[in-house]
């Protein structure tokens, strides 16, 4: 049963943080949860009962020490893992405060912890002769850590429960642990919970980014003059990407003109259309700025609404959706079965990514670049939900901004509700694999 469950963790663990990052594990007598996460700086505090010389032969090139001292102080990491650590921790507040000493504003902090609701069944297996974790611990409920995240000035970037099932069951109890803990009331009978944490970011005047827009194209030479002319000047500097998609009418050379008079749009440009999942790709590849968004040139979502989201990164936020769902649309502007799909693919994905999601079809996107590469997108046609199974499975700081919806102004709209909505419902699934 041990076994298992620090299996599902270095699972959990290996899945959630981005490799070759600067990482400090909390806790534990061996090395296994630090190798699982692929760090290219390895350090460990170990716990009262590991044998450190010998951890210090097996994995010389990990920094192992038996508290917060030494190699350790003064270092910042990346990502830090507490496992199973704050239950034995007599000063909770000294150690939220000794952790701000090791992050900087980027840090993610992962915390894992037994559920209380759990401790009654770690006792009658302990009864049983089954191994178990210690039992004399400090017993933490997710809002208790929560209260204490708050008081320290940390926001909380996700949290939930984990391992409902500690067998394999043939690979059954695998699919158990992935779909249970998203499930509503159940899943607070979980052995595991877990809270992701973040430094508070300091106020928007505190750093300054610059901005890589990518409009994918294809057939708009209607609308893309407009859609560039109207987009402002925004952040430490702006640079506008389009990629035409192989567009079989005039769009490449109406961008050409432009070009010729706003010296911050290049272009992009191939002969067979390889869908807008592609397009984004190839624009984000070479993009230069801070933050990379994309947008849709049918102007649909206000290109002079940009700013905003731009403002929101300032101000901490490491990737945003546009939602259409708050304000009024202009009538006309989205069909009824558009309108009930959205609906039901944000269920969907909400309960997939288990992130208030209330619109998964809006163009306008927004991430950094730092993270792009864990963002690249595989579903070429429709590729935006991959962008949200990659936050999500990061634990990236998710943010929902409204945005209003117009009327396309001219052409016509790509996406055909029945056969692309299949297609995105099989995709879907992917996301239940990918988020542990």
């Amino acid at each position: 049963m041990r076994r298992f469950f620090k299996a599902e963790i270095m699972e959990f663990l290996r899945n959630s943080i981005i490799p070759h990052r600067k990482v400090l594990l909390m806790g534990g007598v061996d090395a296994d949860l630090l190798e699982a996460v692929r760090p290219s700086r390895g350090f460990q505090v170990c716990s009262e009962d590991a044998d450190i010389d010998a951890l210090k032969r097996e994995h010389p090139d990990f920094v192992f020490a038996p508290g917060i001292g030494g190699q350790i102080a003064g270092q910042r990491f990346e990502y830090i893992i507490l496992d199973d650590y704050l239950h034995y921790e007599n000063r909770l507040d000294a150690l939220f405060k000794v952790l701000k000493e090791l992050m900087s504003r980027e840090t993610k902090v992962f915390i894992m912890c037994v559920n209380p609701l759990a401790i009654f069944t770690l006792i009658v297996a302990s009864k049983l002769g089954l191994p178990v974790p210690r039992l004399n611990r400090n017993i933490l409920r997710l809002g208790d850590i929560e209260n204490l995240a708050r008081i320290f000035n940390y926001e909380v970037l996700d949290k939930g429960f984990r391992f409902i099932c500690p067998f394999r069951l043939c690979g059954l109890g695998e699919w158990m642990n992935r779909v249970i803990p998203r499930i509503a009331i159940i899943r607070r009978l979980c052995f595991g919970q877990f809270l992701v944490l973040r430094m508070m970011p300091p106020p928007p005047d505190a750093q300054r980014l610059s901005c890589s827009v990518v409009i994918p194209c294809y057939n708009e030479e209607g609308n893309i003059a407009e859609c560039l002319e109207r987009i402002p000047a925004f952040g430490t500097s702006l640079e506008i990407i389009v990629v035409d998609d192989g567009s079989r009418d005039n769009t490449k050379s109406v961008v050409e003109e432009v070009m010729k008079r706003k010296e911050n749009v290049r272009l992009i440009s191939y002969a067979r259309n390889r869908g807008k999942g592609y397009a984004i790709n190839e624009g984000w590849k070479g993009a230069r700025g801070d933050v990379l968004m994309m947008l849709d040139c049918d102007m649909t979502t206000p290109p002079e609404e940009l700013p905003n989201f731009h403002y929101v990164m300032e101000c901490g936020a490491e990737f945003i959706n546009g939602s259409r769902i708050v304000y009024p649309r202009e009538k006309h502007s989205l069909g009824r079965i558009n309108r009930i799909g959205i609906t039901l693919f944000a269920l969907l994905i909400r309960w997939i990514t288990q992130r208030r999601i209330t619109d998964t079809f809006c163009g306008t996107k927004v991430l950094l670049k730092r993270h792009w590469e864990v963002y690249i997108i595989k579903e070429f046609l429709w590729g935006d939900w991959d962008l949200f199974f990659a936050a999500a499975r990061y634990r990236m700081k998710m943010v929902e901004f409204p945005v209003h919806y117009r009327t396309r102004k001219a052409g016509e709209a790509k996406m055909r509700p029945f056969r692309h909505g299949f297609k995105l419902l099989i995709h879907s699934l992917k996301g239940l694999r990918m988020i542990r």
